[in-house]
Protein backbone atom coordinates (compact mmCIF):
# COMPACT_ATOMS: atom_id res chain seq x y z
CA UNK A 1 0.00 0.00 0.00
CA UNK A 2 1.12 3.40 -1.11
CA UNK A 3 1.58 5.99 1.63
CA UNK A 4 0.20 9.74 1.18
CA UNK A 5 3.50 10.94 1.97
CA UNK A 6 4.32 9.30 -1.30
CA UNK A 7 1.33 9.02 -3.61
CA UNK A 8 2.01 12.41 -5.19
CA UNK A 9 5.10 10.75 -6.62
CA UNK A 10 3.35 7.63 -8.25
CA UNK A 11 0.52 10.23 -9.75
CA UNK A 12 2.81 12.49 -11.13
CA UNK A 13 4.05 10.67 -13.52
CA UNK A 14 7.37 11.59 -14.75
CA UNK A 15 10.16 14.04 -14.08
CA UNK A 16 13.60 15.17 -14.73
CA UNK A 17 16.98 15.27 -13.68
CA UNK A 18 19.80 17.44 -13.74
CA UNK A 19 23.31 16.45 -13.09
CA UNK A 20 24.72 20.01 -11.91
CA UNK A 21 28.31 19.46 -11.81
CA UNK A 22 31.72 20.96 -12.13
CA UNK A 23 33.39 18.39 -14.38
CA UNK A 24 31.66 15.98 -16.57
CA UNK A 25 30.23 13.04 -14.51
CA UNK A 26 32.17 9.81 -13.76
CA UNK A 27 35.39 10.98 -15.15
CA UNK A 28 37.99 11.03 -12.43
CA UNK A 29 39.83 14.66 -11.52
CA UNK A 30 37.61 16.37 -14.36
CA UNK A 31 37.41 19.38 -12.01
CA UNK A 32 40.06 19.49 -10.18
CA UNK A 33 41.22 22.64 -11.90
CA UNK A 34 37.93 24.39 -10.81
CA UNK A 35 38.38 27.12 -7.97
CA UNK A 36 36.36 28.25 -5.60
CA UNK A 37 36.24 31.26 -7.15
CA UNK A 38 35.37 29.35 -10.25
CA UNK A 39 32.20 27.62 -9.20
CA UNK A 40 30.89 30.07 -7.43
CA UNK A 41 30.71 32.34 -10.96
CA UNK A 42 29.42 29.62 -12.45
CA UNK A 43 26.94 29.13 -9.92
CA UNK A 44 26.00 32.97 -9.17
CA UNK A 45 25.74 33.01 -13.47
CA UNK A 46 23.04 29.94 -13.44
CA UNK A 47 20.60 31.16 -15.37
CA UNK A 48 16.88 30.64 -13.40
CA UNK A 49 14.50 31.87 -15.16
CA UNK A 50 15.76 29.99 -18.60
CA UNK A 51 15.82 26.59 -16.41
CA UNK A 52 12.40 27.33 -15.07
CA UNK A 53 11.32 27.89 -18.79
CA UNK A 54 12.80 24.97 -19.66
CA UNK A 55 11.52 22.67 -17.17
CA UNK A 56 7.58 23.67 -17.22
CA UNK A 57 7.60 23.80 -20.94
CA UNK A 58 8.30 19.81 -20.49
CA UNK A 59 5.16 19.32 -18.57
CA UNK A 60 7.16 17.51 -15.97
CA UNK A 61 6.01 17.46 -12.60
CA UNK A 62 9.14 17.52 -10.70
CA UNK A 63 12.57 17.73 -10.69
CA UNK A 64 15.46 16.24 -9.56
CA UNK A 65 18.56 18.40 -9.45
CA UNK A 66 22.14 17.15 -7.94
CA UNK A 67 24.04 19.07 -5.22
CA UNK A 68 27.29 18.07 -6.32
CA UNK A 69 28.97 14.09 -6.44
CA UNK A 70 32.73 13.60 -7.19
CA UNK A 71 34.96 16.26 -7.10
CA UNK A 72 33.61 18.38 -4.30
CA UNK A 73 31.75 21.15 -5.54
CA UNK A 74 27.73 21.42 -4.30
CA UNK A 75 25.76 24.39 -5.29
CA UNK A 76 24.47 24.92 -1.66
CA UNK A 77 26.41 26.12 1.68
CA UNK A 78 26.88 24.06 4.13
CA UNK A 79 28.35 25.29 7.18
CA UNK A 80 29.00 22.08 8.56
CA UNK A 81 30.75 20.30 5.88
CA UNK A 82 33.17 23.04 5.76
CA UNK A 83 33.82 22.62 9.68
CA UNK A 84 33.86 18.84 9.27
CA UNK A 85 36.48 18.74 6.35
CA UNK A 86 38.67 22.14 7.04
CA UNK A 87 38.97 22.56 3.43
CA UNK A 88 39.72 26.40 2.31
CA UNK A 89 38.20 28.14 0.65
CA UNK A 90 34.88 26.17 0.62
CA UNK A 91 33.85 24.57 -2.59
CA UNK A 92 30.16 24.94 -0.93
CA UNK A 93 28.79 27.73 -3.48
CA UNK A 94 27.78 30.89 -1.80
CA UNK A 95 24.38 31.02 -3.50
CA UNK A 96 21.88 28.58 -2.48
CA UNK A 97 21.21 27.56 -6.17
CA UNK A 98 18.93 24.12 -4.54
CA UNK A 99 16.19 26.74 -2.58
CA UNK A 100 16.55 28.95 -5.46
CA UNK A 101 15.36 26.37 -7.98
CA UNK A 102 12.80 25.21 -5.38
CA UNK A 103 11.35 28.57 -4.52
CA UNK A 104 11.04 29.10 -8.34
CA UNK A 105 9.46 25.74 -9.46
CA UNK A 106 6.82 25.96 -7.06
CA UNK A 107 4.43 28.52 -8.67
CA UNK A 108 4.23 26.27 -11.30
CA UNK A 109 3.54 23.02 -9.22
CA UNK A 110 6.41 21.66 -10.01
CA UNK A 111 8.43 20.11 -7.34
CA UNK A 112 11.76 19.79 -6.62
CA UNK A 113 13.91 16.90 -5.13
CA UNK A 114 17.87 16.66 -3.93
CA UNK A 115 20.63 13.87 -5.53
CA UNK A 116 23.45 13.42 -3.48
CA UNK A 117 25.91 10.46 -3.10
CA UNK A 118 25.77 8.32 0.15
CA UNK A 119 29.98 8.86 -0.01
CA UNK A 120 32.04 11.85 0.46
CA UNK A 121 33.70 13.24 -2.86
CA UNK A 122 36.10 10.22 -4.09
CA UNK A 123 38.59 13.30 -6.12
CA UNK A 124 38.59 15.25 -2.68
CA UNK A 125 41.18 13.51 -0.18
CA UNK A 126 40.75 16.12 2.39
CA UNK A 127 37.30 15.59 2.67
CA UNK A 128 37.57 11.37 2.71
CA UNK A 129 40.42 11.61 5.30
CA UNK A 130 38.32 14.35 7.26
CA UNK A 131 35.47 12.45 7.31
CA UNK A 132 36.52 8.94 8.09
CA UNK A 133 35.08 6.76 5.11
CA UNK A 134 37.45 3.66 4.20
CA UNK A 135 34.15 2.62 1.42
CA UNK A 136 35.50 3.68 -2.00
CA UNK A 137 34.82 3.14 -5.40
CA UNK A 138 38.28 1.37 -6.01
CA UNK A 139 37.28 -1.59 -3.00
CA UNK A 140 33.14 -1.84 -3.61
CA UNK A 141 34.15 -5.50 -4.86
CA UNK A 142 36.23 -6.72 -2.12
CA UNK A 143 34.17 -7.49 0.57
CA UNK A 144 37.26 -7.94 3.01
CA UNK A 145 37.90 -4.19 2.39
CA UNK A 146 34.18 -3.09 3.62
CA UNK A 147 33.17 -1.31 6.56
CA UNK A 148 29.95 0.45 7.90
CA UNK A 149 31.97 3.73 8.45
CA UNK A 150 29.81 4.63 10.98
CA UNK A 151 31.46 7.65 12.20
CA UNK A 152 31.56 8.71 8.34
CA UNK A 153 27.67 8.21 8.22
CA UNK A 154 27.27 10.31 11.31
CA UNK A 155 29.01 12.55 10.08
CA UNK A 156 27.70 13.15 7.07
CA UNK A 157 24.36 12.46 8.29
CA UNK A 158 24.87 15.85 10.09
CA UNK A 159 25.99 17.46 6.79
CA UNK A 160 22.67 16.49 5.00
CA UNK A 161 20.52 17.44 7.75
CA UNK A 162 21.76 21.26 7.73
CA UNK A 163 20.54 21.06 4.32
CA UNK A 164 17.23 19.62 4.96
CA UNK A 165 16.44 21.68 8.12
CA UNK A 166 17.49 24.97 6.08
CA UNK A 167 14.98 24.09 3.04
CA UNK A 168 11.88 22.55 4.96
CA UNK A 169 9.37 21.83 3.02
CA UNK A 170 10.65 23.08 -0.33
CA UNK A 171 12.45 19.61 -0.79
CA UNK A 172 9.88 17.13 -1.44
CA UNK A 173 12.43 14.35 -1.30
CA UNK A 174 16.03 13.32 -1.80
CA UNK A 175 17.95 10.20 -3.59
CA UNK A 176 20.79 9.28 -1.80
CA UNK A 177 23.10 7.18 -4.33
CA UNK A 178 25.11 4.41 -4.32
CA UNK A 179 24.52 1.98 -1.68
CA UNK A 180 26.85 -0.87 -3.90
CA UNK A 181 29.12 -2.70 -0.90
CA UNK A 182 26.92 -5.58 -0.37
CA UNK A 183 25.79 -7.23 2.63
CA UNK A 184 27.78 -5.53 5.50
CA UNK A 185 26.22 -2.36 4.77
CA UNK A 186 22.11 -2.87 5.39
CA UNK A 187 19.82 -0.61 4.92
CA UNK A 188 17.05 0.76 7.47
CA UNK A 189 13.95 2.79 6.79
CA UNK A 190 14.02 5.06 9.81
CA UNK A 191 18.18 5.12 9.47
CA UNK A 192 19.79 8.05 11.20
CA UNK A 193 20.25 9.39 7.68
CA UNK A 194 16.08 9.17 6.93
CA UNK A 195 15.58 11.20 9.71
CA UNK A 196 18.60 13.47 8.56
CA UNK A 197 17.17 13.73 5.27
CA UNK A 198 13.65 14.52 6.37
CA UNK A 199 14.76 16.94 9.30
CA UNK A 200 11.80 19.33 10.22
CA UNK A 201 9.69 19.20 7.00
CA UNK A 202 8.41 15.51 7.36
CA UNK A 203 9.57 14.84 2.84
CA UNK A 204 6.95 13.45 1.20
CA UNK A 205 9.68 10.67 -0.15
CA UNK A 206 12.83 9.68 0.10
CA UNK A 207 14.98 7.63 -2.48
CA UNK A 208 18.08 6.82 -1.09
CA UNK A 209 20.78 3.94 -1.06
CA UNK A 210 22.86 4.16 2.11
CA UNK A 211 23.87 1.95 4.89
CA UNK A 212 22.16 2.87 8.27
CA UNK A 213 24.67 3.79 11.04
CA UNK A 214 23.76 2.80 14.88
CA UNK A 215 22.30 5.57 17.00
Amino acid sequence: MIGAHVKWFREAGWGVMFHYLAGRPSIPNDANGVSAADWNARVDAFNLDRFVSQVVSTGARYALFSIGQDSGHFCSPNATYDELTGIRPSKCSRRDLILDIAHALEPHGVRLLAYVSCLPPHDEPAAIQALKCTNTIENRHIPEKLSRCVEFQLMWNRILAEWSVRWGRHVHGWWVDGFIYGRRCTTSRMSPTGRACDGRSQREIRMRSLPSAPE
